[in-house]
């Protein structure tokens, strides 16, 4: 076919395609590529990868392939770049790719992944875990948790997990295998692996440090996974959050291979869930020992003092005994003496007191009106009996009794 302006060829997008599909199998063009993983998906056993690569100041995208590695080559490298690194390819992630670029007529232009060199990633990986840790110390909070002391008993604990977690479950079970300790465990649930397992973890662990007074320790604790389950535990939020968290923290995430970035920052690291109670149970059950100890010691103690003052006690009895009794004869003599000197002074003050009634009686019988009358006196009274002691009082016609000693006379005042 001609354009019909200049004669010149065309071709069909068809035709275009082959032709260039064309060129591209005769350059056969593979190389190592490094790259970031922008997007991954999986279908029918396909890894769907597309490859980026960014500005080191802007971040923004300076070139684009679209990737992929087919199933019967997939069953193959993925195990073994698991295998290495302990990771699955996911977003984000910088690796290292052979690459053989292919065009088809109707997907375009792509790249055919026929191996992943594992170590390029390992190395990525370490470098963005020693990034963080490095921000963590010129922060100057890398130490924080770990310089906490953790309390002498540890009862009252805070746990971030997924209620479904069995790592949960194994947790408690394995607290109550102990009978001697009664724990007070607060399940605070929280999204333990995937893209929102970072935000989650934080939001758990912001309200416990609303209620820090309630507890002695904060676990975060999940069960078993692969490497890229437990990413977000190597993210500098999170670890940043650990590291300043004003309570202690034990971590048991289940690592089997390298530490995450909050098993360095967190106050302990165990592997797994079943650990952290063992190792909380031993904390405990050895201040119980302890204090068992110290019990039966200072019994022993109570009791040679308690041994040592009964002995004092019976040789100081046996002396006071032989005092009393020699000061006991001497006071029997004491207390005669005193009883005389007593009668005595009773006799005398009866006779004084004696002196003084016959004194008072006299006194009285000296003003006896009879004794008055006796001696050529008399008293009037008017007709009520009263004393009549002036002429003023007395009115005529009034009837009054004139006493003497030996009798009255009855007169009307006239």
């Amino acid at each position: 076919m001609t354009n019909g302006n200049d004669q010149q060829p065309v071709m069909t997008l068809l035709q275009l395609c082959m032709e260039v599909r064309t060129v591209v199998e005769r350059a056969a063009v593979s190389a190592w590529v490094s790259a970031e993983i922008a997007q991954v998906g999986i279908w029918h056993g396909h890894y769907y990868i597309d490859l980026v690569q960014k500005n080191d100041t802007s971040h923004a995208p300076v070139a684009k392939l679209k990737c992929v590695i087919w199933a019967s080559q997939a069953a193959h490298i993925i195990p073994f770049f698991v295998s290495q690194t302990g990771v699955n390819l996911s977003a984000g992630m910088k690796i290292l790719a052979f690459v053989h670029i292919t065009m088809h007529e109707v997907s375009g232009l792509s790249g055919n992944i026929l191996a992943l060199d594992p170590s390029f990633t390992i190395g990525e990986l370490e470098a963005n875990r020693r990034a963080i840790v490095n921000r963590l110390q010129q922060d100057g909070v890398v130490d924080m948790n770990r310089s906490l002391t953790l309390p002498t008993v540890l009862k009252r604990i805070a746990v971030v997990s997924s209620a479904e977690a069995a790592g949960y479950g194994d947790f408690c079970h394995s607290l109550q295998s102990v009978e001697e300790i009664c724990y007070d465990v607060v399940l605070y649930p929280a999204t333990m692996q995937g893209l929102q397992a970072e935000k989650s973890i934080i939001v758990a662990l912001d309200h416990i440090a609303l209620a820090a007074e309630r507890f002695d320790v904060v676990v975060i604790i999940r069960g078993g996974g692969s490497r890229t389950d437990l990413v977000c535990f190597d993210s500098y939020e999170l670890a940043s959050n650990v590291a300043q968290f004003p309570l202690p923290i034990i971590a048991g995430i289940g690592h089997e291979r390298d530490k995450s970035v909050v098993d360095l920052v967190a106050n302990m690291s165990l592997k797994t869930p079943t650990a952290v109670a063992d190792y909380i149970n031993n904390h405990n059950l050895d201040f119980v020992a302890r204090m068992q100890d110290a019990r039966r010691r200072l019994l022993s103690v109570v009791s040679m003092r308690i041994s040592s003052h009964r002995m004092k006690i019976d040789m100081l009895s046996s002396q006071a005994i032989g005092v009393l009794n020699g000061k006991l004869r001497s006071s029997k003599l004491q207390v005669v003496n005193l009883e005389n000197r007593l009668f005595t002074a009773a006799r005398a003050s009866l006779n004084r007191q004696v002196s003084k009634v016959d004194y008072l009686s006299a006194r009285l019988q000296s003003l006896d009106p009879r004794q008055i009358l006796r001696r050529g006196f008399t008293i009037t009274t008017n007709a009520d009996g009263k004393t009549i002691t002036s002429a003023k009082g007395v009115v005529s016609g009034e009837n009054v009794t004139t006493h003497f000693a030996d009798g009255k006379i009855e007169s009307v005042v006239k």
